[in-house]
């Protein structure tokens, strides 16, 4: 039960930090691609990765340049 309660807390977390430089992400990826489809799965692939990798994140430090 100890480890449902944490994972959620750290999903929730994640989602938080995710949601304020998505759209970043995203324009970012506009300008890489210049391509909707493609600027989407490239937002997508990064997005994932950060989450599988989530717990190196050091809480503190600049999650958007991480």
């Amino acid at each position: 039960m100890f480890g449902f309660d944490r994972s959620k807390e750290i999903k929730q977390e994640f989602e938080e930090k995710v949601s304020e430089i998505i759209d970043s992400l995203y324009n970012l990826a506009m300008q890489m691609t210049k391509n909707k489809q493609d600027a989407e799965d490239l937002t997508q692939e990064a997005v994932l990765r950060a989450y599988h990798y989530f717990h190196r994140f050091e809480k503190g430090t600049n999650f958007k340049a991480w």
